[in-house]
């Protein structure tokens, strides 16, 4: 019998158990540190955990964005092997430190990581111009093969069958899923805490949370545990958790982004436009220019062709003039 067959009758508590499990069992072993405890700062546990060498610490160093980061790949310095172990590395210990993160997909993104060694090997030419771009996806958003449980019980252990869009579309260019990320559950508070995986802490100080709903982004992007996280905002979701981890966190006008994933209200976008402002999808990292690049990939993919729910608007690349002082 198939574990979404036992938990038919499982109770929520006994779900969460599992799926616990299941989630830990994916982090390697030597990966694996001691949860901290008492109030600590987890941006300290990085270098204190001893897991990582001083190259791969380098190679994640928050302060470097995804720009930066991925030019080591084209140059020849860094394989995609090597970028994606260290940063799944770092998301391990985020999680151990903040309990960030949701499904993880180590052992799938280091070896679609070397694939695209290979790839660039056979061809050279990258696979696409964010080929080898560690990305992180909040919860709710649909990953081939993975849950989209928002942090509810009887969601749990229901795959999806697809990716959405935007995640597909960063897929196609290049990037790598490490892991999706927590929120609070039906991501409809500013704490990402749920029932299921339970609470993410704030990167700075452990006595505080990570806001939400996308905090599990933004606590895993802080940590140094990605390049590029997918989150959402109807009301801050991407805005506040921004704020608390110290990170930058772009929430588009509606209707310019793909929104498939799990529905918390049923089927259909148009019915919770109703509710108030228009929920969106949007990215999360390390600076404005990631932000920017982002957005223009998806957008020359004029998604608006085959999504009726999408604003057509080609990108305009308006700049905007500095005022002349003195």
């Amino acid at each position: 019998m198939s574990i979404s067959e036992t938990v038919a009758t499982d109770t929520w508590v006994q779900i969460a158990q599992k799926k616990r499990e299941e989630q830990q069992s994916r982090i390697p072993r030597e990966w694996k540190i001691p949860t901290p405890t008492g109030v600590f700062r987890p941006l300290d546990v990085i270098e204190d955990s001893g897991l990582m060498s001083a190259e791969e610490i380098e190679w994640t160093n928050p302060d470097k964005d995804a720009t930066t980061t991925l030019e080591l790949i084209s140059s020849g310095n860094v394989t995609t092997e090597q970028l994606i172990t260290a940063f799944c590395k770092r998301a391990a210990i985020a999680q151990a430190a903040t309990n960030c993160l949701t499904e993880i997909t180590f052992t799938e993104a280091i070896q679609r990581a070397k694939e695209l060694d290979e790839h660039f090997k056979r061809t050279g030419q990258l696979f696409g111009p964010f080929h080898g771009l560690p990305l992180s996806v909040k919860d709710h958003m649909d990953v081939k093969g993975l849950d989209s449980s928002a942090g509810i019980s009887s969601l749990c252990f229901d795959p999806a069958k697809d990716n959405s869009k935007l995640v597909q579309v960063l897929i196609d260019n290049g990037a790598i899923v490490i892991a999706k990320t927590n929120v609070p559950q039906t991501c409809l508070t500013a704490d990402s805490i749920n029932q299921v995986f339970g609470r993410t802490l704030n990167p700075y100080n452990s006595s505080f949370g990570a806001s939400g709903s996308s905090g599990g982004e933004g606590a895993l992007i802080s940590m140094g545990g990605s390049l590029l996280g997918l989150g959402s905002d109807g009301a801050g979701s991407i805005r506040m958790p921004a704020a608390a981890s110290g990170i930058v966190g772009y929430k588009p006008s509606g209707y310019r982004l793909p929104t498939d994933g799990r529905a918390m209200f049923g089927d259909g976008i148009i019915g919770i436009t109703i509710l108030g402002p228009v929920p969106v999808f949007g990215f999360m990292g390390r600076s404005v220019r990631d932000m920017r690049v982002a957005s223009k990939l998806v957008c020359d993919q004029k998604l608006w062709e085959v999504d009726p729910f999408i604003y057509p608007s080609p990108w305009l690349g308006i700049t905007i003039a500095r005022p002349r002082i003195g």
